[in-house]
C-alpha cells in the first residue's frame, strides 16, 4: 500500500495563469491514475479538511483526513533563549515569503517606536536558502539593522532541543503567515505553541 499525502494548498492561486497550471496538472494527475490504473493499494490523505474540500473539486476519490502528530515535550532548558523580564516574541522556521518574513522588519521597528527597548525582545530565527527571493534578503538585512539589545537573530538550524527552548521561553508566536499560502494548510508551529499555550501575533485570515 502507498500513502499519498496532499499538504499543500496549491491549487487554487489567486492569479489565473498559476491558477489554471496547477488546476489542469491536478486533474490531469488524477484522471491519469483513473484511466491506467494506478490506484492499486493507493490512498489519499491530507491533514487539513480545507485541503480535503479543494482537491474534492478534481476527483471523486475518497480523500481521508490523516492528522500529522505535533508532540513536543514538557519541559527544556531555557537558559540559553531566557530574556530576563521583558515580553518576548519569537519566530520560529526558515525566513520564507509564504510566512511572511518580509513583513518582520516593519512590524518590529512600529513597535520599537511605541515600547521601550527593555521591555521587549524579539528573537528571529532568519535561515534561508541561498536562492530565497530578494525580498527575503533584503529582510534579513533590515533586521540585521536593528538594535541588537531589542532583536536577536539565529542564522543556524535549531537542534530539536534549542528549537522546542525558545518557543517555551517565548512570550508570543510571530505567525504573520500569507492567507495566499495558507488558507487552508496546517502549521506544526502553531500546533506546537497552541499546545504549550502560547499567544500569538498573525496576519488578518
Amino acid at each position: 500500500n502507498t500513502i499519498v499525502l496532499l499538504r499543500y494548498s496549491n491549487i487554487f492561486k489567486f492569479d489565473k495563469p498559476k491558477f489554471l497550471n496547477s488546476f489542469f496538472f491536478y486533474k490531469f494527475f488524477f484522471w491519469v491514475i483513473d484511466r491506467v490504473n494506478l490506484d492499486r493499494g493507493l490512498h489519499f490523505t491530507s491533514d487539513s479538511h480545507g485541503l480535503i474540500e479543494e482537491y474534492s473539486l478534481l476527483t471523486d476519490r475518497l480523500i481521508h483526513i490523516l492528522p500529522i502528530p505535533h508532540t513536543p515535550p514538557q519541559r527544556n532548558d531555557m537558559s540559553r533563549f531566557r530574556t530576563k523580564t521583558c515580553c518576548h516574541f519569537a519566530y520560529l522556521g526558515n525566513a520564507r515569503d509564504e510566512k511572511g518574513f518580509e513583513l518582520l522588519p516593519e512590524a518590529i521597528k512600529r513597535c520599537l517606536a511605541e515600547v521601550s527597548l527593555s521591555n521587549v525582545h524579539f528573537t528571529i530565527q532568519s535561515k534561508s536558502a541561498e536562492s530565497a527571493d530578494p525580498c527575503i534578503k533584503k529582510a534579513k538585512q533590515e533586521l540585521a539593522a536593528l538594535d541588537d539589545k531589542a532583536v536577536t537573530i539565529i542564522e543556524e538550524t535549531l537542534s530539536t532541543e534549542d528549537y522546542y527552548s525558545l518557543m517555551q521561553q517565548a512570550d508570543a508566536i510571530l505567525i504573520p503567515y500569507r492567507y495566499y499560502w495558507y488558507h487552508a494548510r496546517t502549521s506544526g508551529i502553531f500546533s506546537e505553541a497552541l499546545s504549550l499555550g502560547k499567544s500569538f501575533v498573525m496576519t488578518k485570515g
